[in-house]
């Protein structure tokens, strides 16, 4: 897969937690998806750059949660392209 595949399944992904925050009847739960879905983002632009040093520092800075909405193949794309 290609880094524009690796693109667009993370874009999916990022869609994804952005609806299941739409969905959040929690003003409070609702506004920390939306901050979530931004520094998704982040790493999507970080990867469309080619900057993939960036991109790897901001994924593994998220909490937790976040990182697992990342998919497994754009963190092994990372792991290539860093070595």
């Amino acid at each position: 897969m290609n880094v524009a595949n690796h693109l667009k399944v993370l874009a999916q992904s990022i869609a994804n937690w952005e609806q299941n925050g739409k969905e959040c009847s929690d003003a409070d739960l609702a506004e920390a998806y939306q901050s979530d879905v931004r520094d998704l983002w982040k790493v999507h632009a970080a990867m469309k750059k080619g900057d993939f040093a960036l991109a790897a520092k901001i994924a593994f800075d998220l909490d937790t949660i976040v990182r697992e909405q990342i998919p497994n193949s754009v963190y092994e794309l990372l792991e290539r392209e860093l070595n």
